[in-house]
């Protein structure tokens, strides 16, 4: 009787293996900048009394700000998660942040196909999905592979 693996595998289809957030000193500096920019504001417009660097300093704010949301993964997962979990019980997959999740048992898979950019699922009704390894790096879709194909070959499922 095989060894029965509670460990789970998450891997969030989000964000590419290849985010790189900024870096703490990165940060710092950036939050000096704008501090800078702040006291600057206030005083050119309460004792210079322009208008001139109101435009300035919330031109830069914006690109900055769409820099942080655009590098940060909190602001996207604000609205939901998309993900594939999956251990040696089940799969959860949820493809999209507004898609319901799906939970697929092993028990019910009847088919994968192990290809080289996506894993192909199929379960007892015919139902086929997808999991694309778009955003992965080359070692985490190796490890996926390796994992998966070790699971199938304790539960007898068919694979190529």
């Amino acid at each position: 009787m095989a060894k029965q693996n509670t460990d789970e595998m998450r891997i969030s289809l989000l964000m590419p293996e290849t985010y790189n957030p900024l870096s703490k000193t990165s940060k710092i500096l950036l939050s000096i900048f704008i501090l800078v920019m702040i006291i600057g504001y206030v005083y050119i417009y309460i004792i210079e009394k322009t208008q001139l660097f109101f435009v300035v300093f919330w031109s830069l704010y914006g690109v900055i700000g769409l820099y942080n949301i655009y590098t940060g993964k909190n602001f996207l997962t604000l609205f939901g998660d998309a993900y594939f979990i999956f251990n040696h019980d089940y799969i959860k997959y949820k493809p999209h942040i507004l898609k319901k999740e799906k939970v697929f048992l092993w028990k019910n898979i009847t088919k994968v196909s192990l290809k080289a950019g996506y894993l192909l699922f199929e379960n007892n009704q015919s139902e086929l999905f997808k999991l694309s390894f778009n955003n992965m790096k080359y070692e985490k879709v190796q490890k996926v592979k390796k994992s998966i194909e070790q699971i199938l070959k304790e539960k007898g499922i068919e694979y190529n």
